[in-house]
């Protein structure tokens, strides 16, 4: 290769001595030397704000985000896996917190490199960072994927939760049919969806984590009050098909990824998500802790 291309290569790779910052960064992020500007629509990076979430209430609307969630799928994906489940959960929430903390860090880079006003407010954060890395087209894709995820999983849990409330007042005697019970838990939950970041209903979080909290702790007093009368568990063999679909259950149950730089922005120290985010994981370990053991579950 020429002295000159090489030089020049370096140049490229080298970050810039005065500012400290990588010319690729000025590329894809900055909007130099590039020909279509229209790669920073709508690409607003936000500060430190003074009346935003602290760490501790940060995890815990984490926590009431994630944990009923989990509580809901694992116990079924566990008695599909059978004991390699419990090494699958251990594997995927360790993988969910890296990648998790990764996130955040990306957006500290982003916001930390991005000259902008500092009073203007990320709606999007997550696209913005997908726009940083490759561009308009990345930042399509990502929008796409977190309205696809959320989308369904709404769909999943105003099935389950008009399912549960049916099935619970059928038995003192009110027969109410599934698809209008749809209808009313629709309702009352959509002018929640109209309020504007995690800051202004965190709130709702704290009552998500409560009530987990307290579910799974009937749980652990229920099993230990039935464990002397259960006959012991018979599992047969696993089955391919049923261990892929609970790998799926258990990935769905251990993420939230979609909303972590979201809650991230509105944090009064954004990089201060990573503490944050590891109650997330102590949350997965005490969901392990709620499943069924000894020899009458096992």
């Amino acid at each position: 290769m020429p002295e000159s291309q090489t030089k020049e290569k370096s140049r490229i790779l080298a970050p810039d001595t005065k500012t400290n910052q990588h010319p690729l960064w000025k590329l894809n992020v900055q909007g130099k030397d590039k020909p279509d500007d229209d790669d920073d629509e709508d690409v607003d990076i936000s500060s430190s704000r003074p009346h935003g979430m602290n760490v501790m209430t940060t995890a815990v609307f984490i926590v009431g985000q994630v944990a009923g969630c989990g509580v809901l799928a694992l116990p079924k994906a566990l008695n599909d896996t059978g004991w390699i489940g419990l090494a699958v959960i251990v594997m995927i929430a360790g993988v969910s917190v890296y990648t998790g903390v990764l996130l955040g860090r990306c957006w500290i880079l982003l916001r930390e490199r991005r000259s902008l006003s500092l009073d203007h407010e990320a709606r999007q954060p997550y696209p913005a960072i997908g726009q940083a890395a490759f561009g308009k087209h990345c930042r399509w894709l990502v929008s796409f994927c977190v309205d696809f995820t959320c989308f369904g999983a709404t769909v999943v849990f105003l099935l389950l939760a008009s399912q549960n409330i049916e099935q619970l007042l059928a038995r003192s005697g009110l027969e109410i049919s599934f698809c209008v019970w749809l209808t009313i838990v629709a309702a009352v939950l959509c002018p929640l969806s109209w309020l504007g970041t995690p800051k202004d209903f965190w709130q709702i979080g704290l009552m998500a984590a409560l009530t987990t909290a307290i579910a799974c702790l009937m749980i652990l007093v229920q099993l230990v009050i039935d464990a002397p009368e259960m006959p012991r568990a018979f599992h047969g063999p696993i089955q391919a098909e049923d261990f892929l679909a609970s790998f799926g259950i258990i990935s769905f149950g251990l993420t939230g990824h979609e909303s972590f730089p979201t809650i991230q922005v509105d944090m009064r120290r954004p990089e201060s998500c990573g503490e944050s985010i590891h109650a997330y994981r102590a949350i997965n370990q005490y969901r392990v802790a709620t499943r069924p053991k000894g020899p009458h579950y096992i």
